[in-house]
């Protein structure tokens, strides 16, 4: 799907969801009826996961110039960094690629609240003001490559699209796809062209045309609905398999008092979330067998991840809104 959006009510999830999925993310999953889609989803992800982890090294870094203790905050940063890793191991070509963009994007909306919320509850009104100072320029930047990457591949992704379009519509001369796709062309002149060959069609044309895009957009909403409702069946036993293997990888930490750590911040975790999985390694007190009422975390913020997917209403994952990963501030 390139310039149609499906959305759905949040309603439409199911009552009893304890997984949060808004409408940002339900646009969001419609791409996944391809791997190039599924690919740029994570990739966005990746990307705006990445970003909130420098800035959040930059916070912390100047908070111990001024003299706080940013121990806690190092918590949820490891954490993130732990995130990171599952996204990039994530396979595009499994049938669960969707729930587990969903899921993982939840996760780091919640870290990214969590991170936020533990700054506020430490600092004054002034030192917020120049941690923002000092973020506001972004110095973090964007890995270059994987900017690259996800804007090649969107473009990939679009002339798919519209190369389907053309097909429909009869037009054989490709060659505006192609530079397009070389980047020689936007996105929107493509569109204009197409628009102004679209108007050379007889009515018949016109309706096969729009029939046929419907009938796509149809099977892209039925598409997604069933991810969303699959996504909140057993939602709570992949949050536990997700928290062990977080667990399973925070060995590799170096610094043994943040690995204790968080080693026993994601045992409780694992309890809270209740599927009766038993945590390992070494940490500081904490239970091993899980216990409690099958509730996971159920959103904290309205982050929306993705980050910038490009111009020209290219299949980008859209900004964020200060509260989770992707988008201006993430704390």
């Amino acid at each position: 799907m390139l310039v149609i959006s499906t959305t759905f009510a949040y309603g439409e999830i199911g009552e009893g969801s304890i997984v949060n999925i808004d409408e940002h993310t339900c646009k969001q999953i419609n791409i996944f009826n391809s791997l190039d889609g599924a690919e740029i989803r994570l990739l966005q992800l990746e990307k705006s996961v990445a970003n909130n982890i420098c800035k959040g090294q930059l916070i912390i870094s100047n908070l111990l110039d001024l003299g706080y203790e940013t121990f806690d905050l190092e918590l949820i940063l490891a954490e993130m960094d732990l995130l990171s890793g599952e996204i990039q191991s994530v396979d595009v070509n499994s049938s669960e690629a969707v729930y587990f963009f969903v899921e993982l994007k939840q996760d780091a909306i919640d870290l990214s609240k969590e991170f936020r919320e533990t700054l506020n509850g430490q600092v004054d009104e002034s030192t917020k003001t120049a941690l923002q100072d000092a973020i506001k320029n972004d110095i973090c930047g964007i890995n270059q490559v994987l900017k690259t990457l996800i804007e090649n591949k969107i473009r990939l992704y679009n002339k798919q699209q519209l190369n389907e379009i053309f097909r429909i519509i009869g037009i054989t001369n490709t060659n505006d796809l192609q530079k397009y796709q070389n980047g020689t062309l936007s996105l929107l002149q493509v569109k204009q062209n197409l628009v102004l060959g679209i108007g050379e069609l007889i009515d018949e044309e016109k309706f096969i045309l729009l029939t046929q895009l419907k009938s796509d957009n149809i099977r892209l909403k039925i598409r997604s609905r069933v991810n969303i409702q699959n996504v909140t069946k057993d939602y709570g036993y992949r949050k536990c398999n997700r928290l062990q293997n977080r667990l399973n990888n925070s060995e590799n930490i170096e610094n043994e008092t943040l690995r204790l750590h968080l080693q026993q911040r994601l045992r409780l975790r694992m309890n809270q979330t209740g599927d009766g999985h038993s945590g390992n390694g070494k940490g500081p007190g904490g239970g091993d067998n899980g216990s409690g009422n099958d509730q996971g975390p159920g959103g904290g913020g309205n982050g929306s991840g993705g980050g910038n997917g490009g111009n020209n209403n290219e299949t980008g994952g859209g900004n964020g809104n200060h509260n989770g990963p992707g988008g201006g501030g993430p704390w």
